[in-house]
């Protein structure tokens, strides 16, 4: 079997190229714009890539693939012109791979969504499901949700077989953004005011993640789905931080102080819109998922955090 991995020196994808090595038998091929500092092995053919764009001669490297699973693409986005450009490059070089893929006759093709296709947060206990309606509202799920659409037109009545999976927050060794920080907070024991805060979340661990994507791969059957995949076990932010404060042997230090209180002084340091990302609610129903192709979550979050460690 081998698979193609696009973004591969993301977070997402040096995690995946560990897993794959060390869970599978895969052959990768990996495509990077760095030059240096890429994991040699034996199962992993490099292809260097100035840009992600729609002149990539596909055809010189997917000749023997059998599945693409595609990550390249920005991660976050300011909603800057610049990143306007660079998310309309990434569009219209996703229609070149998946549309050379068709061509090709590759067997599958999984995208990395994500769960704020439906909105930047949902109902507390009322998690995103499959038949609710795609509500982005930034650039960044705008893009996804745009792919997404795109995708399916090129799969359309093809051979191609597309899985999407609309995905919460990754987590992992080496995670980033707002998760890195929510993780640094714990593990060196720094008091958070946030006590009167009381969200729910989705979280997605990379192992189950990869976990996942093997499922996918090895699915036998006629296969064009979306997915939305979690480790189904919400838990609210004071929790986690209070799960890495224990894992970390650290004391959990929380103050109860008045919310409007601490959005005033959020808006005056400019911090308001890490502190909704961070302690809005955001879940998402896995059920269809685990019951289309027979998945569980196998790994549970201290698994992963304490691999973090």
């Amino acid at each position: 079997m081998n698979l193609l991995l696009t973004g591969a020196n993301g977070f997402v994808g040096k995690n995946l190229i560990d897993l794959f090595l060390k869970g599978s038998d895969y052959n990768l091929v990996c495509t990077t714009r760095n030059k240096s500092g890429n994991l040699y092995h034996q199962r992993i053919k490099w292809i260097v890539l100035k840009d992600f764009s729609n002149k990539i001669q596909w055809k010189d490297y997917l000749l023997g693939v059998d599945c693409i699973i595609h990550l390249a693409g920005l991660a976050h986005s300011s909603n800057s012109d610049k990143d306007k450009d660079l998310i309309n490059i990434n569009y219209f070089a996703t229609k070149h791979l998946a549309s050379c893929a068709n061509e090709l006759g590759i067997k599958k093709f999984i995208f990395l969504s994500t769960a704020k296709v439906n909105g930047e947060c949902s109902k507390r206990n009322k998690p995103f499901q499959r038949e609710d309606s795609a509500n982005p509202k930034n650039l960044y799920s705008e893009s996804k949700y745009r792919t997404e659409l795109m995708l399916n037109n090129i799969c359309k009545n093809s051979s191609l077989s597309l899985i999407i999976i609309r995905s919460p927050l990754i987590y992992g060794p080496g995670v980033k953004a707002n998760f890195k920080l929510i993780y640094n907070l714990a593990k060196f024991g720094i008091p958070v005011p946030f006590g009167l805060f009381n969200n729910k979340r989705s979280f997605l661990s990379i192992d189950n993640l990869f976990d996942l994507f093997n499922n996918i791969i090895k699915y036998r059957g006629e296969l064009n789905e979306l997915f939305y995949a979690s480790d189904d076990d919400d838990i609210s932010t004071n929790d986690l931080i209070k799960k890495i404060s224990k894992i970390s042997g650290k004391k959990f230090m929380i103050f109860k102080f008045p919310k409007k209180f601490i959005l005033i002084i959020s808006k005056i340091f400019l911090l308001n819109n890490q502190i909704n990302k961070m302690y809005s609610t955001l879940q998402v129903d896995i059920s269809y998922t685990k019951k289309r192709i027979s998945w569980n979550p196998k790994f549970t979050m201290d698994y992963t955090l304490k691999r973090m460690q």
